[in-house]
């Protein structure tokens, strides 16, 4: 059976929801590979946020007249990734202290990645051998966090805009909140301002294998067989899901370069709860532990097979009165815990924090 729309949207997403919300048609579909909306916003019944957690800047943000205002908890005044001297970082270090003077050093040696274009940062750095002040790494791992990538994925020009000097890297200004209810509350007010039921329209499970562009109009097939035909496409999948479909004609070479260049920031999640009578660390919206066995010197400038010496974690009891600390694994830290068992993640989380907090219990889930 074919089904036939004047309109089809891949993908449900923030995009492909925004786009849907503002049509004044119902003639159209959207086909949705997962389950559910909303895409990389994945909010769970206790309000904790799996996916897209953070609305980053609240001064011009396309996305404020979705927000209502009470229900965003304000952490930092500005990006407290790329530029920590705007939000209350508890850093914990047994070997050096990070203080206003580190964020002066930290934006001479970006100056000076800058200058150095045509490399990766991660290469610059080679280049340099640094070994002024061991803080400075933790600086760049931060600016991983941020972009979810390896500095020797991110190349110079990311440190060379005037947007460095004003925390500005993609997002606005102003303060970077977490929600209360969670991100999925986005989702919710863009899909209540549809002109239809958006619900209604959406199509579950349908994975996207190929498009193919006739004289009489475009012809989608998904993986399960089903077969769509409709007067106008609009694709707003990730990069990599968009290189497993078979275009027909195919893509020109032009867009299939462009597409191959696009890099996708990734980090994992690892939340530990613990029980409310237990909490043992502080009051700061984040914190980062510097592990004592390892140096980031090592870990940047190295053979590559040294363990991340940082980890930076996100208190929910402060943000969301949640006994749960987050710990954030961006690019290649993430990927080398992918698949390992859940002791074995913990055990490599607890590690870090008994660094600091010898007495820190397991967490109860």
């Amino acid at each position: 059976m074919i089904q036939k729309q004047s309109i089809i949207i891949i993908g449900s997403g923030i995009s492909g929801l925004t786009i849907a919300a503002g049509l004044e048609t119902s003639d159209f579909l959207l086909l949705e590979a997962r389950d559910r909306i909303g895409g990389r916003v994945l909010t769970t019944s206790s309000n904790l946020d799996m996916g897209a957690a953070w609305l980053h800047g609240s001064t011009g943000n396309p996305l404020n007249k979705y927000l209502d205002q009470k229900n965003l908890i304000p952490v930092s005044n500005s990006n407290p990734w790329m530029h920590p001297e705007n939000t209350p970082i508890k850093y914990l270090s047994d070997t050096y202290v990070i203080d206003a003077s580190s964020n002066t050093k930290w934006r001479a040696l970006a100056a000076r990645i800058a200058s150095m274009p045509g490399i990766s940062i991660g290469e610059a750095l080679r280049a340099i051998g640094y070994d002024e002040d061991p803080v400075i790494f933790s600086f760049i791992y931060l600016m991983e966090v941020w972009c979810g990538g390896s500095v020797y994925n991110i190349p110079t020009s990311f440190l060379e805009s005037d947007e460095f000097q004003v925390a500005l890297f993609g997002d606005y200004g102003g303060n970077h909140s977490l929600f209360k209810t969670g991100a999925l509350s986005v989702v919710d007010a863009l899909v209540s301002t549809a002109h239809h039921n958006i619900h209604e329209r959406i199509h579950y499970n349908k994975v996207v294998v190929e498009v193919v562009y006739g004289a009489t109009g475009v012809e989608v097939y998904t993986q399960d067989g089903s077969k769509y035909m409709c007067e106008k496409l609009c694709i707003t999948v990730p990069p990599k899901p968009l290189q497993n479909i078979r275009f027909v004609p195919p893509l020109d070479d032009a867009k299939i370069k462009a597409l191959s260049e696009i890099k996708m920031g990734s980090y994992k999640k690892i939340q530990l709860e613990f029980d409310r009578a237990d909490v043992f660390w502080g009051e700061e919206p984040m914190m980062l532990t510097c592990n004592p066995k390892t140096t980031g010197k090592d870990y940047y400038l190295g053979d590559g097979d040294a363990a991340c010496p940082y980890v930076l974690w996100n208190n929910y009891m402060s943000s969301k009165n949640k006994p749960i600390l987050e710990a954030v694994c961006p690019a290649n830290v993430g990927w080398k815990l992918s698949g390992s068992p859940d002791d074995e993640i913990m055990d490599s989380m607890m590690m870090n924090l008994r660094a600091f907090y010898p007495d820190a219990p397991d967490p109860i889930a």
